[in-house]
């Protein structure tokens, strides 16, 4: 495409959409494309899914070589229920460049959909493989993947339920072991801090769970409940037991 075309695409596109640009001119499709990138991940984090997946595509369609926009793209799908497309862009990206993030929104979707089988298969491929510095330089989404598997298997118990074999049961306690994990890479996610005091309290082990819920109040103390939990466990008499992440 001769460079006179390209800049009244260019241009169309962005008189179209009333995007402004500061400090200078697009003129070349791969600079386009990262603008759209750009634009469409600033949507997707908006929570404007839709118009968010609207610019990932339209920034591919200028750029076939912009992985990150077909990434953005699994990400619009993921995120307006559409398993199966997200599924193809992400294993689209894994599969030109190893991509762990990639690879752990499949596990994601999988998750969502309720195919836990293939959710755990895809995350214990990247805990079998992942190294010590690559966890640490993406503890954030590390953190998730732990948290989403923990999901899991506690899902597979009744909680509601108790019965006196529970506390032999491998479910609670891998749910338990991923719990930690998750918190050890993100120890201010209050909700599963909470989760993981629900768990023990449901092993009759106060001292733990009131160690969780104090540190819950320290990272959201606007959250009552957790608070009431401390008051209620420490009027019992119970010494709170760390609980090492």
């Amino acid at each position: 495409m001769e460079n006179n075309e390209i800049q009244k695409k260019i241009d169309l596109f962005l008189n179209e959409h009333k995007i402004k640009i500061q400090g200078g001119q697009i003129n070349t499709e791969k600079d386009m494309s990262l603008l759209l990138s750009r634009i469409a991940k600033s949507e997707i984090d908006k929570g404007n899914y839709e118009k968010g997946l609207y610019f990932a595509v339209n920034s591919f369609k200028f750029d076939k070589k912009n992985l990150y926009s077909v990434f953005l793209q699994g990400l619009g799908f993921r995120f307006t229920g559409q398993y199966e497309d997200a599924i193809k862009a992400f294993k689209y990206c894994n599969s030109r460049k190893h991509d762990l993030a990639s690879l752990a929104n499949i596990g994601f979707c999988f998750a969502e959909l309720k195919d836990s089988e293939k959710a755990i298969d895809i995350f214990n491929k990247i805990i079998e493989n992942i190294t010590e510095e690559e966890e640490s330089n993406n503890a954030q989404l590390m953190a998730l993947v732990y948290e989403c598997m923990g999901n899991i298997y506690l899902s597979r118990e009744d909680v509601l339920e108790f019965d006196s074999t529970d506390k032999l049961k491998i479910n609670y306690k891998l749910a338990v072991k991923y719990y930690k994990n998750s918190l050890r890479l993100n120890r201010v996610n209050h909700v599963l801090l909470n989760k993981l005091a629900a768990c023990y309290y449901h092993f009759d082990d106060e001292r733990k769970a009131l160690y969780c819920y104090e540190e819950a109040v320290k990272v959201a103390p606007e959250e009552k409940n957790y608070e009431e939990a401390v008051k209620e466990l420490r009027n019992a008499g119970v010494i709170p037991d760390v609980v090492e992440f």
